[in-house]
């Protein structure tokens, strides 16, 4: 029995959450890593997994049935709060003084704000609304220290491909009747996720 393109949006989902939360234990699960920044980085990843756990569930046995406001809205918050995280690791190492206070009160209306939209809105084109400014900030901030080290590299190639990701996803951009843009988005964003890894690793084997 061959699958149909939401099914295989499910599965995209669950292998992106599988990848994440595998990652985020990788990271999260180091001592040196729980002292540091990096720590926001891995509940960045953390929260990215559960988002796509939840938007699996979603896809795969609610939206068919008209049920998927929850499921939905779960998808929504985990995804803000990766965001929130991702947000607050570029603020903690890449600014200070007013400025970082500033930014910090801004994480957290932000955050707070997307929440509340989530109950109202109903598309992914908030999601990529919320978190697109923050990621051109962290992107940004990586491409001004490029020089400084391999984890800056890393970091900004991470953001390249989950820009790549977020164009085919926003253009609608299918391969086939199976293949659609959500399916094309998660496989993308998923190997952008084990760049982030291999950016977080090396910063930290630079310490040792």
């Amino acid at each position: 029995m061959m699958i149909n393109a939401l099914e295989l949006v499910s599965i995209s989902d669950f292998a992106l959450s599988m990848v994440c939360l595998f990652l985020a234990g990788l990271t999260l699960g180091n001592g040196k890593t729980n002292k540091s920044p990096d720590k926001f980085l891995g509940y960045f990843i953390l929260f990215v997994g559960l988002s796509a756990f939840m938007g699996g569930i979603n896809h795969g046995f609610f939206e068919s049935l008209n049920q998927s406001y929850y499921p939905r809205l779960l998808t929504y918050v985990f995804a803000a709060a990766g965001t929130f995280f991702i947000f607050s690791y570029t603020i903690k190492v890449f600014t200070k003084g007013k400025i970082f206070n500033i930014l910090n009160i801004v994480s957290y209306i932000q955050f707070i704000g997307f929440v509340l939209a989530s109950f109202y809105i109903d598309n992914f084109i908030l999601v990529i609304g919320n978190y697109a400014p923050i990621l051109l900030f962290f992107f940004m901030m990586n491409l001004i220290n490029f020089k400084k080290g391999k984890k800056e590299k890393y970091f900004t190639f991470f953001c390249i491909v989950m820009n790549i990701g977020t164009f085919i996803q926003v253009a609608k951009i299918n391969i086939s009747e199976i293949i659609n843009n959500s399916t094309l988005f998660h496989v993308i964003v998923l190997f952008g996720y084990i760049i982030m890894y291999f950016g977080i690793k090396q910063k930290r084997s630079s310490k040792t």
